[in-house]
């Protein structure tokens, strides 16, 4: 694991929270940690993530001392709970008509917010 997974500059820090407060993740969810770190993650790599788990999710479960799983259900539960929470019309460039939990979605929603910061669309 990369000694400096977890660290980032508080410029981008700000990016992150303020996009993720946007649409309404509650940072009492256990998700909203692990989000912040994919994100994170998925910046220092330049949005070139191939395969989510071994390239991300590992390095968190490393991190908070958890398994895969439970990195991956937390992320899961965390983005249902800002989707349901969310204003429609704030949420469609975030949460597309196609998004769907169950194939794939963590992956899509972490690299979409993650080219949004990446791109200064926040």
């Amino acid at each position: 694991m990369e000694e400096n997974f977890g660290t980032i500059n508080n410029d981008m820090a700000r990016k992150i929270y303020s996009k993720l407060a946007l649409y309404n993740f509650s940072s009492s969810l256990l998700g909203y940690n692990y989000i912040v770190d994919a994100i994170e993650e998925c910046l220092k790599q330049k949005c070139h993530i191939k395969n989510i788990v071994t390239e991300v999710y590992d390095k968190i479960a490393a991190k908070y001392d958890v398994s895969l799983d439970s990195v991956e259900r937390n992320i899961r539960n965390a983005i249902k709970n800002a989707k349901d929470e969310c204003h429609v019309l704030k949420a469609d460039d975030l949460f597309n008509n196609n998004y769907d939990l169950k194939y794939g979605g963590n992956k899509r929603f972490i690299l979409n917010v993650a080219n949004q910061i990446k791109n200064n669309n926040i």
